[in-house]
This record gives structure tokens, sequence and C-alpha cells, in this order.
């Protein structure tokens, strides 16, 4: 007797914690804070903070992102973040981010000192929110460079942002995975000295600056492609009650056909696997449609249905 499986677009915060753990690319990742009711990174580094602030993170999971919002909450790693691109080396920052006010944050900085912590002393990178625009800054022997500013109107929504760094010194941003502007600034070299530190929520020089919310952290020594930047965006539960459709997804786990039913004629579906990588895409037909996973690799995936660019949902689908 044939089971079907019916998954519910609008996701349980359970799953989507789950989720959020597996979805990013992995292929170049430096460090990684989830900030799921830890300050400790996937790759060994540590943030320090006076008091544990933890919030609701972007996926409605309890104690799932960090709270910024008074002097004390600001954070600092405990020492360099070994494999941390310098110069002009390839660089991808990414995370989730909720303003709770429209005032200067200071989204992160990855700088260093020569000597004492005194500005002209200060190297390094940063990248702030002031006045509506997402501004990188450069600091070289004290030194700030400022790149143009792109706008990022206030809003108090959770939303992605993307730094994409080229070693020709172009910057892309990338607001909810699409990019909003480029800008060019070559950046600065803290490693080059023994305290180095990130910082989020804090000036390079120590100050604090910011009232928000921040999750999923991710740093890479290469510049991620926009399939893998839309692919970390677009897993959310902001979903509109009057899309929420019910999907029959079925078998699953499955190694033979998947069967989709009750897809809106023109959607697209995406499986992607646990590194982020598109593996397969089609566009729907008809309210049914087979998908032959027989040469998938054995493991987990998730199928996302779209439908004109808004994400309907994410099933997670193990192939055996």
């Amino acid at each position: 007797m044939k089971t079907i499986f019916t998954t519910v677009l609008m996701l349980t915060a359970s799953i989507f914690s789950e989720i959020k753990a597996q979805i990013h690319p992995s292929d170049g990742l430096v460090e990684y804070f989830s900030f799921n009711n830890t300050l400790a990174g996937s790759e060994g580094a540590l943030m320090l903070a006076q008091t544990s602030n933890f919030s609701t993170g972007y996926l409605d999971d309890a104690n799932g992102a960090y709270s910024i919002n008074v002097p004390n909450n600001k954070l600092r790693s405990n020492a360099a973040i070994p494999g941390f691109p310098t110069g002009n080396e390839e660089l991808t920052v990414c995370f989730w981010v909720k303003l709770n006010s429209n005032s200067t944050a200071s989204l992160f900085n990855y700088r260093g000192w020569a000597g004492a912590q005194t500005t002209p002393n200060l190297f390094g990178t940063a990248f702030t929110y002031e006045n509506n625009q997402l501004i990188l800054v450069r600091i070289a022997d004290g030194n700030f460079q400022e790149a143009a500013g792109i706008n990022y109107v206030y809003n108090s929504d959770w939303n992605h942002i993307a730094l994409v760094h080229f070693e020709n010194g172009d910057n892309v941003v990338y607001l909810d995975g699409a990019s909003i502007g480029t800008t060019s600034l070559n950046l600065s070299s803290p490693d080059d000295f023994g305290s180095s530190n990130l910082q989020i929520g804090q000036s390079p020089g120590g100050q604090h600056f910011g009232d928000f919310e921040i999750d999923e952290f991710l740093i890479y020594d290469r510049t991620l492609s926009p399939d893998e930047i839309i692919t970390l965006a677009t897993i959310s539960v902001g979903l509109d009650e009057n899309l929420t459709r019910q999907i029959n997804l079925y078998p699953n786990p499955t190694k033979d056909v998947l069967t989709l039913q009750n897809i809106e004629v023109g959607s697209t579906i995406n499986i992607v696997d646990v590194a982020g990588k598109t593996v397969y895409s089609k566009s729907a037909n008809n309210n049914a449609t087979e998908i032959n996973v027989s040469e998938f690799v054995s493991g987990m995936y998730f199928v996302q249905v779209s439908n004109q660019g808004v994400l309907m949902g994410t099933h997670k689908l193990q192939v055996q």
C-alpha cells in the first residue's frame, strides 16, 4: 500500500532549525556561527560577550539568533580566525540581520592592530549600516577609506545580506538573494598581526554601534555564486498565508521515482543537496509531476517549490 506523505509548506520552526544547519555550502567555509543558543563557531572560533542575549531566529526558532542591543552585547572573537582571507583575496561574508531601530549599526569588522589598539595602528575591513546605506570600510594604518554606500532602506524585517569580494577590488552586495550594488575597494590585511578579531556590533576601535538581531553568520575564502547566495537567502518561513498549499510528496524516502502532486502549473521545482548545490530543476507543466532520483547519491535533499520568483516552501527528501 502506497503511503502519501503530505508536507505543509508552512514548515515548523524545529524543521527549519534543522535545515539551517545543513543548507549552507561547505566548500571554502572558514567559519560558521549559527547563534543557535551558542557563541561557538563550527570551525573552533568562539565569540565573546559579557552577556548571553540570545533571541528568536529568522525562522522563528527560540534562541536561534543573537541580539545586539546594549553595549555589553557586542561580540568579539576570542582570537584571530584561521583562514580568514587577507588583502584582496576572495571573500564572502553573509548573514541574516533584523534592524530594531534606524540607527548606525556595525554589522561586522575584521581588524587587527600593531602594538596597541589605538587608531593609528588599526588595520582591517568593516561593513556598516548608516543612513539607509550599507557601507564598506577599509582601514589601513589608521586611515579609514569608505566605498560608495549601497542603498538599503531601513525596515524591521529579517533580511539576508551577502558581501562578495573579488581579487580585483570589486565588492558585490546581495539583499535577499538579489544583487543591489557593486562598489570598488581594496581590503586590508589584519592577519599580518597577532591581535586580530572578528567583531559584531562593535566598531574597529571598540565602541558599540547597533540595535539588531543577527543569525547564520558565514565566512568563506572564495566568492559564492549567485545561485549559492539565492539558496542561502530563500530558506524562509515568511510566506503569505494565501499562498500556502499542501503538496503530496511520495514515496519519501525513495530510491526511484518521486511524485509531487498539487503543484501549481508554472511553478519551478528545484532539488538542493545539503551543500547548497542545485542538483535538479524543472518547471511544472501540470499539477502532478514525476522526478527520477535513481541517479542521486543517497542522502538528504531539499525540494524547493517557487512560483514567479516567490519561494512557496521547502520539503525534506530522503534518497536511499
